[in-house]
Parts: structure tokens; C-alpha cells; sequence
């Protein structure tokens, strides 16, 4: 049927050749039946808890195998985009509200969502930002990394781990060919390999 559901959407994902799908928020990859846009049906926005909560389940079972693999992760978070409103998405949602789903416990990450709870970590971030909306989503796309990095050390694979950070482009020249445009900022993290302060002058393409 062409009616959308989450689960009838990972398995979409997982037929581009992913072994596991979560945190999936369907249309920051693919297009989907009738038009829908899982960030504006009410139930759910902006949610970096679930997400990277998602993603460190996945570390942490993947690293913890009895004769670990070599794994491959996309995490594709949806802040700072402006496609729903991030000072809402952190007032007026909790962290259990996902496109899977709302209710049921909430997520306890290292960094962000620790023993205080979802809603005061989420008033750290509007008290951080100190009232510069777009510094919202920076906050909470680098509290995100943060733990995402803090997991990956935890579990022994850090400095054995190629991290690479791709920024989107910008809102105000998207599509143009100057900075934020096609031209985007990008960093690759692999202490074991690449030493600091590195610099690439190679075209890079995704």
C-alpha cells in the first residue's frame, strides 16, 4: 500500500543496503509515498535524544560482539534544519515523542540526558543559547556529537574509528557555488591514522 508507516519506511532504508535502521526520520533520505512529512503530522519533532540514543545502542551492541566488526554508521541528525520550529521542538515535545512512536521511558545519554531528565537537559539548551535562536540546534547537534564521541571512547574504538563530520549546505545561498553553497565545511577524525591539523586540498563529492 502506499500508506506511510515507520515500520514500512525502514524497511525502505534497509533495502539501500543497511543491516539496521533507527532513529529514522524517512524524509531526510528518501521521498515517499503521497507527499507525507513526518515533521509536520503534530506528533513528534526535532528529536536528538532519540536519535543519538539510537545510534549509541548501536555502538555499544556492535563493539560489545564477541569478535567485533569493523561497522559503518550514518547518523543524520535533522537540526539545525529549519523545516520545524527547534525552539518548539524543545519546549512543546519530550524526548518519547518520535516517528516511531511516542511514550515509554526516556533516554538516559551521557552528556545530554543524564539523571536530571529530557525536559531540564532541554532547558539547558534555551538557557545556553542565551536567546540566539539559531544557536538551538548548534547546541544541540554538538551535545549530540559529544556523546556520540564520549560512546565510541567508552567502548574502546575512538582513536580506531574514522569519524567524519559533513555540515549541510546553507539556507541563504543553497545551491550556490560560494561558501554554504556546494561548498561546505567537512572534517575527518582518525587519530590512529590521520595526524592533527591535517589538511586535504583534494575535491571531495557526496
Amino acid at each position: 500500500g502506499s500508506e506511510y508507516t515507520y515500520e514500512g519506511a525502514v524497511e525502505t532504508i534497509k533495502q539501500c543496503g543497511f543491516d539496521d535502521v533507527a532513529g529514522l526520520y524517512v524524509e531526510n533520505l528518501v521521498a515517499n509515498p503521497n507527499n507525507f512529512n513526518s515533521y509536520s503530522d503534530g506528533t513528534f519533532s526535532h528529536n536528538m535524544e532519540w536519535i543519538t540514543h539510537e545510534a549509541i545502542s548501536f555502538i555499544n551492541e556492535t563493539t560489545s560482539q564477541p569478535a567485533p566488526e569493523p561497522f559503518f554508521m550514518y547518523f543524520n541528525p535533522t537540526v539545525p534544519h529549519g523545516s520545524q520550529n527547534i525552539l518548539d521542538a524543545l519546549q512543546n515535545h519530550t524526548c518519547t515523542d518520535t516517528p516511531a512512536g511516542s511514550g515509554g521511558e526516556e533516554f538516559w545519554i551521557k552528556g545530554m540526558a543524564e539523571d536530571s531528565g529530557c525536559a531540564a537537559y532541554r532547558q539547558t539548551i534555551i538557557d545556553r543559547a542565551d536567546g540566539d535562536y539559531k544557536a538551538l540546534g548548534q547546541i544541540w547537534l554538538d551535545d549530540s556529537v559529544g556523546a556520540l564521541v564520549q560512546s565510541l571512547k567508552d567502548n574502546g574504538v575512538y582513536d580506531n574509528t574514522i569519524f567524519v563530520f559533513q555540515n549541510d549546505h546553507g539556507m541563504l545561498v543553497k545551491g550556490a557555488l560560494y561558501e554554504g553553497g556546494i561548498r561546505i565545511p567537512q572534517f575527518v577524525h582518525y587519530p590512529n591514522e590521520i595526524a592533527p591539523n591535517t589538511k586535504l586540498d583534494a575535491p571531495v563529492s557526496t
